[in-house]
């Protein structure tokens, strides 16, 4: 925002709380996804060399507090937890269909890799796979033993290369390794490359087999939430409390406990 402009300190903060009050009046977003975004300008600025535009700022501070107080952080979705995953796993009959096969292992890679909705799911209008974000054939690799396996029965790890991220460009790299349970990413994905023998490794992970009569390309955002909403009531909780995100979150305190 700030890259190459010759502007005062005033200058910048008049800017930003312009910037915080159209993404709270015009936009309706709260503190936290302000506060996001103003970190997200800081991260570019100090890349293309130039000061911390936050530093400082006195009234642009004065502000975001006023904003935390009017609206703050609300209580966020609910983790899926692996009691939820268990009774979402009895829900879905992936060993016959192909169509819950990829519905499952959406599942269990977007809670054991903690991933955001838009790199698993076709959440851009229509049905269609965000392609620059989601992940493809080419970015799943199975190992055995730590060499590359397209004998994917062997696998004991799998390996995921993200595209772009919220906060990074891409590339990063993440690896699960397999283990003796129904939940084992590793296991379900290995089936579902095995079933599916794709040809087109630029394609979506998690694209419909063909023939399938579910809308969109794949699995969709709209999907991911009607069947965690669908296992959260069957488990006799409030629906309303788990969402994508709960897949993320659940995820994250599942590995850290």
């Amino acid at each position: 925002v700030f890259a190459g402009a010759v502007w005062d300190a005033a200058q910048i903060e008049q800017v930003l709380i312009h910037f915080v009050l159209h993404d709270v009046a015009v936009r309706g977003n709260g503190w936290s996804s302000v506060r996001g975004k103003l970190y997200g300008i800081r991260h570019h600025t100090i890349r293309h060399g130039q000061q911390d535009p936050l530093k400082d700022k006195l009234r642009l501070k004065q502000v975001m507090r006023a904003l935390k107080k009017y609206k703050g952080p609300g209580a966020g979705k609910k983790p899926v937890d692996r009691a939820i995953l268990l009774i979402l796993e009895k829900m879905l009959h992936y060993h016959t269909s192909d169509d819950d096969l990829t519905l499952w292992a959406a599942t269990l890679t977007a809670w054991h890799f903690m991933m955001r909705s838009s790199e698993y799911t076709a959440k851009r209008t229509g049905g269609k796979f965000d392609m620059d974000r989601v992940i493809r054939v080419c970015d799943v690799e199975f190992l055995c033993r730590g060499v590359i396996t397209k004998r994917y029965e062997l696998a004991d790890e799998v390996r995921i290369t993200f595209g772009k991220q919220k906060c990074r460009a891409g590339g990063d790299v993440r690896s699960l390794y397999a283990a003796e349970h129904q939940l084992c990413v590793v296991r379900v994905l290995a089936t579902l490359f095995q079933r599916r023998q794709f040809t087109d490794p630029s394609q979506a992970v998690f694209a419909w087999p063909s023939g399938s009569k579910n809308r969109g390309q794949g699995v969709r955002y709209a999907d991911m939430v009607r069947i965690v909403k669908a296992a959260a009531t069957r488990a006799g909780l409030d629906a309303s409390e788990y969402s994508t995100h709960s897949m993320r979150k659940g995820g994250a305190q599942g590995y850290l406990l």
